[in-house]
Order: structure tokens, then sequence, then C-alpha cells
């Protein structure tokens, strides 16, 4: 990380490499109970179809 001379490059990197995103999923779904929640496996085999 000390080699990385670009701030907003360190920035992001740090981030991610630290706390990273973070959500509470059972707070999301009760707070949004009207949208149906799928996976991201799901999603993508919906979006692509299945990959063999």
């Amino acid at each position: 990380m000390a080699e990385i001379g670009n701030p907003d490059m360190h920035a992001i990197l740090a981030f991610l490499n630290g706390p990273g995103y973070q959500v509470d999923i059972d707070v999301l779904h009760a707070d949004h109970p009207e949208i149906a929640w799928i996976s991201f496996v799901e999603w993508a085999h919906h979006t692509f179809g299945a990959i063999p």
C-alpha cells in the first residue's frame, strides 16, 4: 500500500482492504418487504441463463 502514489487509488484500496461494503441483510429485507429479494446467483441465472 505504501507504494501507491495516487491518493484516490490508495483510499479505494484501503477501504476495500479494510471494512469494505457492509449491509445488514435482515434489516434491509425488513425495511423493504415489497421487494422480491433474490441472491446474486439467482439473478445471474435468471439474467444470463445456465452456465455449462
